[in-house]
């Protein structure tokens, strides 16, 4: 493992999961399973119907749009590259441990909102702040950790909110409608630079239109596909959620996973999907007009429930009762995704499937390619390789340059390609990101129509998740005490990287994104855990 890989597995590992669900599970049982007996008044007060809601405390934003705001950080692109990704590495099992690892981040998300609402102060602007900064330095007089988490912040609204989301939308246009990245991140940023010029209010007005209209369009669309593939839908679920305990068996072009890693991918997705535990949240519920803590704490509680177990199972089924998820499709190979060997493996061959599956679940590594390939008229001439690209045996592999058959040699190092080679990988593999959900919209019955509505759909998630998460950044900011021209050079950054984004390999940067996430999850989660006292005591006194 190089350095980068090895900091990603000691905070991102299994420590931190067992923090996320232990801090979960403790809260769930200390406050009397919050995210079952609050969920009837969740819904009351999103309808409105709720007379304890208040709106005297002179918030940024309503309610409402504090809510979507929120679910905007996470509901989009998370929800459906995320899932993507998921069942690429670990399998249709991970569904299900991203449906328990939500239920339980149901909890965390409660605790996390209400405390952030609860220690907001009003900045010389007149601008709301609350973050779990707020607390960690107020309240608990740990001012190190909350500046640690802030720099945290900061650089997430890069790796998390900002540059995957480019790259993941402009992929998949160019993936259906060829259309090139650089263009959709030109237009994208143009729009974002518009929205986040008019600051958090026009941020949540933004995600109170989109969240609802996107998110019903994702439904209707989603379960004609899923309608579609009736006949696949029970053994879907049967993959989903009867085989956790014992892993995925190699199946079509997908080489098989192991329980550990479905089990991992699973987790840390579904709290990359729903944001519960990182903080994140918080800070867009403590703009809120809302004065009662206890009832901002309800409205997002059932946020994980809407963003993973509803929008995560629906592209879940999307993609496996489609087929896609096990098919191998033509596309271009991101180099981080290549991994070349040294030798032949034969997916007709049990003996190499059990070799292939125990090298990419990091069991027993097979040799790996130190050589040069060479290439004639856009073919690979080698013919002792073996190509691995999203974890299955790439197959009529096309080598471009500026469009053309390339003709010459590739240096390959320990099985990787140098980012310095300027060629373009092309030939038939699995699918990862959003692009497994764009292939099986395009497979139903909407046609081509169902492509461009998941794209809309795509665009859109992707617009708020952007616009949340500069906000986030932006709090981040402040909390350290950043002027205005610091703020406007934020600003500015924020737009240029997106459009950077769209065009570049984020691979290392999904990868980045969860280490600064783990490294905003682990003060937050110190800190609401000895603030549960001032938890149970507010919430003993809510008004149910």
């Amino acid at each position: 493992m190089n350095l980068l890989d090895i900091i990603h597995y000691a905070l991102c590992g299994p420590a931190l999961i067992l923090l996320l669900l232990g801090t979960g599970i403790f809260f769930t049982f200390y406050l009397k399973f919050p995210q079952i007996r609050f969920v009837p008044k969740s819904i009351k007060l999103l309808l409105g119907t709720d007379k304890t809601a208040t709106k005297k405390a002179g918030g940024d934003t309503s309610a409402i749009q504090a809510l979507a705001t929120s679910l905007g950080g996470s509901i989009g692109v998370g929800c459906i590259a995320g899932t993507g990704m998921a069942i690429s590495i670990g399998g249709p099992s991970s569904i299900l441990w991203m449906i328990i690892t939500a239920l339980i981040g149901m909890t965390t998300k409660y605790v996390e909102v209400l405390l952030c609402h609860k220690y907001r102060k009003i900045e010389k602007d007149g601008s709301i702040a609350g973050t779990p900064m707020c607390f960690l330095k107020d309240e608990l007089n740990m001012p190190i950790l909350a500046i640690i988490m802030s720099i945290a912040i900061i650089l997430s609204s890069f790796t998390s909110g900002n540059m995957p989301q480019a790259n993941s939308i402009s992929k998949a246009l160019n993936y259906v409608f060829g259309i090139k990245q650089i263009y959709t991140g030109a237009f994208m940023s143009i729009i974002i630079g518009f929205i986040i010029l008019g600051g958090i209010k026009r941020i949540g007005l933004v995600a109170e239109k989109l969240i609802p209209i996107m998110s019903l369009i994702f439904l209707i669309i989603s379960l004609i596909t899923i309608g579609a593939n009736y006949k696949n839908i029970f053994s879907a679920l049967e993959l989903m959620f009867f085989s956790p305990f014992k892993g995925t068996a190699a199946l079509g072009g997908f080489l098989g996973t192991s329980v550990s890693i479905a089990m991992f991918k699973g987790v840390n997705k579904s709290y990359y999907t729903n944001d519960s535990g990182s903080g994140a949240s918080g800070i867009a519920h403590a703009a809120s007009e809302e004065e009662n803590s206890f009832n901002e704490g309800v409205y997002s509680i059932i946020e994980p429930f809407l963003s993973t177990v509803i929008m995560c199972t629906l592209t879940g089924l999307v993609i496996i009762s489609s087929g896609v998820w096990n098919t191998k499709f033509k596309n271009k190979f991101d180099y981080a995704d290549i991994t070349i060997l040294d030798g032949i493996y034969k997916e007709s061959s049990n003996l190499d499937i059990q070799k292939l599956k125990k090298h990419i679940n990091n069991q027993e590594k097979l040799p790996l390619f130190n050589s040069q390939l060479i290439i004639e008229n856009g073919k690979i001439i080698n013919d002792d390789i073996t190509i691995i690209s999203t974890r299955s045996i790439a197959e009529n592999i096309n080598i471009l340059k500026d469009g053309k058959p390339f003709t010459g040699k590739i240096n390959i190092k320990n099985g990787s390609i140098s980012n310095n080679e300027k060629v373009t990988f092309i030939g038939k593999s699995l699918l990862s990101g959003v692009v497994p959900a764009t292939q099986a919209f395009s497979m139903s019955p909407l046609g081509k129509l169902g492509p461009y509505l998941m794209n809309m759909c795509l665009l859109l998630f992707a617009l708020t998740t952007v616009i949340a998460w500069y906000y986030y950044g932006d709090r981040g900011l402040v909390y350290l005490g950043a002027g205005k021209k610091i703020l406007m050079f934020y600003k500015l950054l924020y737009v240029i990287l997106f459009f950077m984004g769209s065009m570049i390999d984020t691979s290392i940067i999904w990868k980045l994104s969860e280490i600064f996430y783990a490294i905003m999850a682990i003060p937050n989660l110190i800190g609401i855990i000895l603030l549960r006292k001032k938890v149970k005591e507010i919430t003993d006194n809510g008004i149910i």
